[in-house]
């Protein structure tokens, strides 16, 4: 908007947002490989109650991030935990031991 703060500036750029936004979401239907370009993959932190290092690296986590997911769904500690996987939206998935 180069500045420019008026109502239909605000409403263009609204606007240009939104339909990009869709066009987007549209492709990333459409074509898988740009969903996985776009959206990323899931990411398996957790193995039977070991943390993987590597994959934690990548993910920019760390080892007390992993334990505050596990703490929040009410285990106490990675001894309890199967998997625990950082999904697409950012969140962590914790999956128990049978």
């Amino acid at each position: 908007i180069a500045g420019d703060t008026s109502l239909w500036a605000g409403l263009t750029s609204a606007t240009t947002l939104l339909v990009a936004n869709r066009l987007l979401d549209e492709l990333e239907y459409h074509v898988p490989r740009v969903r996985r370009i776009l959206g990323g993959r899931s990411t398996l932190l957790v193995h039977n109650g070991q943390i993987l290092p590597r994959q934690l690296s990548q993910a920019g986590l760390t080892e007390d991030d992993i334990l505050e997911a596990v703490r929040e769904r009410g285990y106490e500690n990675l001894d309890q935990i199967k998997w625990a996987v950082l999904e697409r939206d950012g969140s962590i998935s914790v999956i128990p031991k049978q």
